[in-house]
């Protein structure tokens, strides 16, 4: 569980700095915009990118050469045993014996809401809770475990939250 915490907040690091500095820009001279045609031939690549679909072409995103990134809630042994969440997904990682989901754009008034829904959900066992604020920015994260041995944690801070499901 600590090697997937890890790698959660590694992809929050990512998200902020994303976020706060605008290094999505950097992405930009990569990427396509959605309006552009689809890219058909090597050529007509921007440099540093790769076509989908192997040598036919065709347009592409950063999710689609990221994996993991971004996408649908996945449907999995652990993703089973949660209430799938409203939150836009910036990122999903399978571990050994965890799954982790970082999402973006989440108020800590959300994720409290949603910590409800684990509770409800049987997530009711060894309950740990930490609702702050530091320096303006609002801290939250729930851990718990449910009956079938499954525990979950949640964490959100600065609009980016992290959910980690192990066994």
């Amino acid at each position: 569980m600590k090697k997937s915490l890890l790698i959660l907040l590694a992809a929050a690091a990512l998200a902020a700095c994303l976020m706060l500095s605008g290094c999505g820009k950097l992405f930009q001279s990569f990427v396509p915009e959605i309006s552009d045609p689809p890219l058909s031939r090597e050529d007509d690549l921007p440099q540093g990118s790769l076509p989908s679909g192997g040598s036919e072409g065709g347009s592409f995103s950063i999710p689609d050469l990221i994996p993991g990134l971004g996408g649908d809630w996945p449907d999995n042994e652990y993703t089973r045993q949660v209430p799938k969440p409203d939150f836009k997904i910036l990122a999903s990682l399978p571990g050994d014996d965890d799954f982790s989901v970082t999402f973006t754009g989440v108020t800590a008034e959300q994720a409290r809401e949603y910590a409800e829904k684990l509770k409800s959900a049987g997530f009711d066992r060894d309950v740990e809770l930490t609702d702050r604020e530091v320096m303006g920015i609002a801290i939250y994260s729930f851990e718990a475990e449910s009956e079938s041995g499954y525990s979950v944690k949640l964490s959100c801070s600065a609009g980016v939250t992290g959910l980690v499901i192990s066994k």
